[in-house]
């Protein structure tokens, strides 16, 4: 768990195990089909807190090479966990560097603008999931715009974290 500016962030697996051989097959090898089922086992091993309404995914960078969203795919087998919805609402306004590679002060030189919300948020208690947590600034980032579309985002939940600090 990390704590970082009023979110706090689960992951079921430290990054530096074989997990990362996991997460680099369906990032990088489009093995899309292990997605679900491993978001299904991270609702077995997390546990849903009560005040949690909707999950929201990390977006899909712009102009990916990538087919298809990994954190949208491991929400949908949380959501099968957890018996809850998921909100595809959420989008990068700008294209930016993918952070793969970048160290911890290139990557907290994301903008906060660098997200926009497409629907209306206002008063929903949401969760956001993303694959891996380096810093929690993707997250934080997500997490402050979500707020200020008038959500309550306490939490966000992460297949792999790269340190527990």
């Amino acid at each position: 768990m990390k704590e970082l500016d009023s979110l706090i962030i689960y992951s079921a697996a430290y990054y530096h195990t074989d997990i990362n051989k996991i997460i680099l097959a369906f990032k990088y090898s489009g093995l899309k089909s292990l997605c679900r089922p491993i978001g299904r086992a991270m609702g077995e091993f997390l546990t849903r807190p009560d005040d949690i309404d909707y999950l929201l995914p990390v977006p899909l960078h712009l102009n990916s090479s990538r087919k298809y969203n990994q954190a949208y795919e491991l929400a949908r087998g949380l959501a099968d966990s957890w018996n809850i919805k998921i909100l595809d609402c959420a989008c990068w306004s700008r294209e930016v560097a993918t952070r793969a590679g970048m160290n911890a002060q290139e990557r907290a030189k994301l903008a906060k603008d660098s997200f926009m919300i497409t629907g209306n948020l206002d008063g929903l208690r949401i969760a956001l999931v993303d694959d891996v947590c380096t810093t929690g600034i993707t997250l934080l980032r997500l997490a402050e715009v979500c707020r200020d579309s008038g959500a309550i985002v306490k939490y966000a939940y992460t297949l792999a974290t790269v340190s527990s600090t």
